[in-house]
């Protein structure tokens, strides 16, 4: 047998890109698991994150096998088991002796064969699956690894040459025609010899002089010459009123206006060496040690913060230790982001941090609402609300310190 497949059955099985899981977790964790393996490639973590949002003791039955180059993960947990085929023999494993799951790898060779299955087989996995969630009570995994990445296109036959247009024979060149031959010069006209005589007069008006030919003969074309004038005077010119000075550039035009929320780079430095600590604790924090803190959704659930808590619409924790798995509380709102807020009791006081996209307001007792600056934590004391969208908001209860 090759490739997958499965035989119907009551269980969730969804399979994906390299693995494949088979819970008794309901619509909610399969649709959840299916999210994560569409997203990219799909590891353990990825995988058990899903599954322990709740806690750890609701983790449902499951079984799953995760694919790698030469290598595979097999996961068990309560009465799911898996089925181990190989040049060896078979092995089966399954959870119903331990509290958590079992986890083993194994090398992946051409004629290894997995069989899931959520409780005692029945029927045979005759259904042949690519990817996708069905209801079932058994899968195969044959010798065919499950697709990592995009199938293969079928090679194109390649298209027939086409034969070359021939080509055009350049039609001729026109000859130029001849250049007329020059024209010879006409000699000048020699200038007429200036009249020597004195000016005449009119016979009929004796007072009357007849004046000399001279430059003035343009004045009538171009107007009268203005001694004097130089280029640059003929520019035009914006004139300022009497009395008004020119006043230089104002320095915030060339550097721009400063609203005075600017962070200066001698400020930078500081904040980097350490000196100067960024606003982190509400006034109205207290300072005496806490010992419990519950927090109160507006949907009706209550966490207790004993240990760190994860919120959003599809929260992950990541770089969380096994030993101390965070509490992933999942909000189904679409202004709520994947993971939303995450808060903690550090030194004895809650710590409250934004991660989200749309933001978190704080209001705490006697002080106006504020949004938290994303990535900061911030202390919060006993009754505050933090609004993480229209319709969902959380209640820090204290119920014990000093």
């Amino acid at each position: 047998m090759t490739g997958l497949c499965y035989a119907p059955g009551t269980a969730a099985a969804i399979v994906g890109r390299g693995g494949v899981v088979l819970t008794h977790g309901g619509l909610e964790t399969a649709v959840a698991l299916w999210d994560v393996m569409s997203s990219g490639s799909f590891t353990g973590e990825e995988m058990l994150e899903v599954m322990t949002a709740d806690g750890i003791a609701s983790v449902p039955d499951f079984c799953a096998v995760l694919l790698r180059d030469g290598s595979a993960t097999i996961l068990t947990r309560g009465s799911c088991s898996i089925s181990v085929t190989d040049h060896s023999g078979t092995e089966t494993l399954d959870g119903s002796s331990v509290s958590t799951w079992i986890e083993r790898t194994i090398a992946w060779t051409d004629t290894t064969l997995v069989d899931l299955q959520a409780g005692p087989a029945t029927e045979e996995a005759a259904v042949p699956i690519r990817a996708g969630v069905v209801m079932a009570s058994r899968v195969v995994v044959g010798t065919a690894p499950i697709a990592t990445e995009q199938a293969v296109e079928p090679e194109l036959e390649p298209e027939p040459e086409l034969e070359p247009e021939p080509e055009l024979e350049p039609e001729p060149e026109p000859e130029p025609e001849p250049e007329p031959e020059p024209r010879p010069d006409p000699e000048p006209e020699p200038e007429p010899e200036p009249d020597m005589q004195p000016a005449a007069t009119r016979d009929d008006d004796p007072g009357a002089t007849i004046a000399e030919v001279g430059d003035s003969r343009f004045d009538a074309m171009f107007g009268v010459t203005v001694p004097g004038r130089r280029l640059e005077d003929a520019a035009v010119r914006e004139s300022l009123p009497a009395g008004v000075e020119p006043q230089p550039a104002s320095p915030a035009s060339v550097l721009g206006d400063h609203d005075g929320r600017t962070t200066t780079a001698v400020e930078r430095a500081a904040l980097l060496a350490g000196r100067i600590s960024p606003p982190r604790v509400s006034a109205a924090a207290v300072s005496a040690p806490t010992a419990r803190a519950t927090m109160t959704f507006s949907t009706g659930r209550s966490v207790e913060l004993d240990r760190p808590v994860v919120v959003g619409r599809s929260p992950r924790a990541h770089g969380a230790s096994s030993a101390e798995m965070p509490h992933l509380v999942v909000i189904d709102n679409p202004y709520v982001s994947g993971t939303h807020l995450s808060a903690a009791i550090e030194d004895g006081v809650v710590v409250v941090t934004d991660l989200s996209t749309n933001g978190t307001l704080l209001t705490a007792p006697g002080e106006a609402s504020r949004r938290l600056d994303k990535g900061l934590g911030v202390v919060v004391p006993d009754a505050s609300v933090l609004k993480l969208s229209d319709d969902i908001s959380v209640t820090i209860t204290i119920t014990a310190g000093h």
